[in-house]
């Protein structure tokens, strides 16, 4: 009220909610997030100082965070703000192992904790194979009864942190991803509960996945790939007699058919095209002098492959995905034909000229 005895214009009420209203909140907002009624009360007393607290406002919140060139006045959007900080909190979440904060690795345990009691019957209490909601098909629950099936009572839901970090990775569609993904970073996944898998795998038999856990310690995808091409498949060797292992071909068809279950992206040993190509040494150099002077510089064809899963994390993704690009059509011949061969009764045909 002390800056609205100044009468200040349209322009200068926005830029004091700018200056206030966001200098102010978005410190504590990074530190611990704001809770979302704090936020509509927030909103109000901006909506309010800007339509210098008339009873009736002649345009609404949503319109006035608009640009100007869609009609808006580009007033500060909270909201979004905050999402952004939020997201800053899931790329530290989902650093290395050696660049991960303290509270990443406890939000693990926490969020492990806070899942359906289906979920937890399906590990049968063996919450070590639940890794990472991201690389995973699993979900934490916001609040102990908020979501469907049975309601773990137990659980007493995610510290606000936390649910505002999962709220904000499901609205914008954070997952793995990427054009081709390294053959590490495949290998050092998580098999259970794979994000990326394409065929079912309800035919499984329970007795023979809890085997692979428990009897192989299988954990990760290299550890079925290892189980499933195991050459000593007669139980009488030794090695199936340590693991208390009763039916090592079953074991095996169903590491086989565990790995075969996840789509082509995320399957060891698919072939990748040749992302060898690389600048030079002296052409480094010259895309350093051009980007001094602002001159145009050369295209770097590198292509990062980071060996970790969750360096693969991206957001603003939809739910097809980006898939490996597809083998090029059979070309025809150019010149001019009487008769095309279609075999197909649709043909698509690419020209340029």
């Amino acid at each position: 009220q002390r800056w609205d005895v100044q009468h200040p214009t349209i322009d200068g009420r926005r830029q004091i909610i700018q200056a206030y209203v966001g200098g102010g909140t978005q410190y504590l907002t990074a530190a611990q997030g704001m809770p979302p009624e704090i936020l509509k009360r927030i909103e109000k007393l901006a909506l309010d100082f800007f339509w210098e607290y008339k009873r009736s406002h002649t345009v609404d919140m949503a319109t006035l965070k608009l640009p100007r060139e869609e009609g808006g006045v580009n007033l500060l959007d909270i909201e979004v703000r905050n999402e952004a900080i939020y997201l800053t909190w899931l790329r530290d979440y989902c650093s290395s192992s050696s660049d991960r904060p303290a509270w990443a690795f406890v939000a693990d345990e926490i969020l492990k904790r806070t899942t359906t009691l289906e979920l937890q019957d399906s590990t049968e209490g063996n919450t070590d194979i639940l890794t990472n909601f991201l690389e995973q098909s699993w979900c934490p629950m916001p609040n102990p009864v908020e979501r469907g099936g049975r309601p773990n009572l137990q659980a007493t839901g995610l510290p606000l942190e936390l649910k505002l970090m999962f709220s904000v990775a499901k609205k914008h569609s954070v997952r793995l991803d990427a054009p081709f993904v390294d053959e590490q970073a495949k290998l050092t996944r998580s098999l259970w509960f794979h994000s990326d898998r394409d065929a079912p795998t309800r035919r499984i038999l329970k007795r023979h996945t809890r085997c692979l856990r428990e009897n192989h310690k299988v954990r990760t995808v290299a550890d079925a790939v290892r189980c499933a091409s195991n050459p000593y498949t007669d139980a009488t060797v030794d090695g199936h007699r340590e693991s208390n292992c009763r039916n090592p071909n079953a074991c095996q068809r169903t590491a086989r058919g565990l790995v075969s279950s996840l789509n082509e992206k995320w399957t060891p040993d698919w072939n990748l095209p040749d992302l060898s190509l690389e600048l030079s040494g002296d052409e480094r150099a010259m895309n350093l002098l051009a980007e001094e002077y602002s001159n145009p510089v050369i295209f770097d064809p590198s292509f990062p492959r980071p060996e970790k899963p969750l360096a693969y994390a991206r957001v603003f993704t939809n739910a097809l995905k980006v898939r490996p690009s597809a083998p090029p059509p059979d070309r025809v011949v150019a010149g001019f034909h009487d008769e095309l061969p279609l075999p197909n009764p649709e043909e698509t045909v690419a020209c340029c000229g």
